[in-house]
């Protein structure tokens, strides 16, 4: 079960928020753009939980 500990340990899983950034970008009010990286980042993590589900899937099948 390497493969279950590799998942956990991806670094999309629990990656810090940037905060600063949310931070500085409501400062410039530029809040339209702000939301953007953040849904990148959940779709990339979404896509990424998917893709381990499925190989888990099809390992232990």
């Amino acid at each position: 079960m390497s493969s279950s500990v590799v998942s956990y340990a991806s670094p999309s899983f629990r990656r810090p928020r940037p905060r600063a950034f949310f931070l500085a970008a409501r400062t410039q009010q530029v809040r339209s753009v702000a939301w953007l990286p953040e849904l990148v980042r959940a779709l990339l993590a979404l896509g990424n939980v998917v893709l381990w589900a499925t190989v888990l899937l099809a390992w232990s099948a």
